[in-house]
């Protein structure tokens, strides 16, 4: 007999599920929308940063465009959270438990830094990034969604890379986060061959290498969605896609993003073949869209390339030279501090005291991160942060199912970065590399909960 308290109870539950997934639809498409606009770096700078009279990036108090969509996702995604929590009260794994000790961790180290304003700012940004994790493991948002706006970033980027290739500049643009890039003005990033200063492509980022770790990140997206498609105008766009793509990427020169995409598709290629024993027409398809612009540009412009490779020219020798100045600069630090760290976002301003106390000050922009994150982390978090973050590194990769595509593709985007932060720090030290590495770790860690 169904009685009017039972049908007002099943009217209830009924809107609640409504409710929910209406939702969730609507944080997945926040989602999206958060990132076509993450490489995009419109801010507002509250409080600048000044060293020795010069601008200094990791001092610098900013607002970024992005946070406020940020904030909106966050809200609307904690709605559907809550329903949820109704329903399945299991949230936390491994891999959120240590998210969040990495971040008390942080704060804790708060105690040792040098400049409490930059420890303060960036215990928020890494806040941010970590709550970004944990709403998009709870979220489990849509596989084609996701890929769908990586690839949309990605072919927007790689568009503007071209235009920048082939007009050798880049337009300075405040309300897109863009400043102006001349090859012939000191401190541009180049190529210098034995004839010319060729300019490395920025995208909207402020480095191309961070334009080159999140192109690797859209096409590994294309090429798993294009696994997925069955209509020929859809495999065409994507094959289109991964060309732009592939060229954009080609035209920032980043060698250790190249790297991690080699590594990445051949363990594609490898697993493929032992798990399938047949390659898939869609996988070649996208393969070939990957290589071909690579080659064909290589073979047009040889001496970029040979430069690149053989680091031999004078500002290939100053790279390296400064990359290596950089880790033994880090040692020493680490060998006064290695249990505590000296605190987030800190690390330049710890070098700036040191140098203060030798009268050896130079000027902000001088002051650079040591190049490698597991270096980072454990110069401004100490031991203990060192092992919570390798701890949750290895708890990503933990139990993920090679044979689910959306688990392999979040396993080979997540080695991507781990191979570049062997060589970059911004995956650390920046807000569009803090929010990137958590937006891949919480993909992951999102497809392996759902199987629970």
């Amino acid at each position: 007999m169904i009685t009017a308290k039972n049908y007002n109870k099943n009217g209830q539950n009924e809107l609640k599920c409504m409710s929910k997934n209406k939702l969730k639809k609507i944080s997945t498409y926040l989602l999206g929308a958060l990132i076509v606009f993450l490489p995009w770096q419109t801010r507002l700078i509250l409080i600048p940063g000044e060293l020795k009279n010069s601008f200094w990036e990791y001092g610098t108090v900013s607002l970024y465009a992005l946070d406020f969509l940020m904030m909106f996702f966050l809200f609307v995604s904690s709605g559907y959270l809550i329903l949820q929590y109704e329903k399945e009260k299991k949230i936390w794994t491994l891999g959120t438990l240590l998210a969040l000790f990495i971040l008390l961790i942080a704060f804790l180290s708060l105690n040792f830094s040098t400049n409490h304003l930059a420890g303060l700012f960036w215990l928020i940004k890494l806040s941010e990034a970590v709550l970004f994790f944990l709403v998009i493991t709870q979220l489990k948002p849509n596989f084609k969604i996701v890929n769908k706006s990586l690839v949309i970033a990605g072919v927007l980027q790689g568009i503007l890379a071209i235009y920048q290739g082939i007009t050798q500049q880049v337009f300075a643009s405040p309300w897109l986060g863009m400043s102006a890039q001349l090859p012939g003005t000191l401190g541009v990033q180049v190529v210098e061959t034995a004839t010319a200063r060729i300019l490395r492509s920025y995208g909207s980022l402020p480095h191309p290498n961070m334009l080159a770790g999140f192109l690797v990140i859209t096409i590994l997206a294309a090429i798993f969605l294009l696994m997925t498609q069955k209509k020929y105008w859809q495999q065409g766009f994507l094959f289109l896609a991964l060309l732009i793509m592939s060229a954009g990427l080609w035209l920032t020169f980043a060698r250790q993003a190249l790297l991690a995409l080699g590594i990445v598709i051949l363990l594609t290629i490898g697993y493929t073949f032992i798990s399938k024993k047949i390659f898939p027409k869609n996988l070649t398809l996208g393969m070939l869209a990957v290589v071909f612009p690579l080659v064909i540009l290589s073979l047009i412009f040889p001496q970029t390339i040979l430069t690149r490779v053989s680091a031999q020219t004078r500002l290939e020798q100053k790279s390296l030279q400064e990359r290596q100045d950089y880790t033994r600069d880090a040692l020493k630090i680490l060998q006064k501090n290695w249990i505590t760290g000296v605190a987030i976002g800190n690390y330049t301003a710890y070098q700036n005291r040191q140098d203060q106390d030798h009268h050896q000050e130079q000027p902000g922009w001088a002051y650079q991160p040591v190049h490698n994150i597991y270096l980072l982390v454990f110069t401004e978090l100490g031991i203990f942060g060192l092992l919570a973050f390798l701890l949750f590194l290895f708890s990503l990769f933990f139990k993920a199912n090679w044979q689910n595509e959306a688990e392999l593709q979040g396993i080979l985007s997540l080695l991507a970065l781990l191979v570049i932060g062997f060589f970059d720090h911004y995956l650390w030290s920046l807000s569009f590399g803090l929010l990137l590495f958590w937006l891949v770790a919480g993909l992951l860690e999102s497809n392996k909960s759902s199987k629970a």
